[in-house]
């Protein structure tokens, strides 16, 4: 499954950026290829069944200490 994304974005390389590449659209070009990596990179850690941290743990974190402060001000 791995290597049919892999291939799946080099045909996205191959047909999107080249185009991109050629307009010198190199903004739109940074910007989709950052999202590719990152989505690549997260559906190979997914299909290797590593286990990913949840993203409201870190929301709770940061905000949970920020909230009590509040309402402390507020009480």
């Amino acid at each position: 499954m791995v290597w049919f994304a892999l291939f799946a974005a080099g045909c996205v390389v191959r047909f999107q950026y080249v185009g991109l590449y050629r307009q010198k659209k190199r903004r739109e070009l940074a910007a989709s290829a950052a999202i590719l990596c990152f989505a690549l990179a997260l559906f190979i850690v997914r299909s290797l069944q590593i286990p990913l941290p949840d993203p409201l743990e870190w929301i709770s974190a940061i905000y949970g200490p920020l909230s009590k402060l509040v309402s402390q001000a507020l009480d």
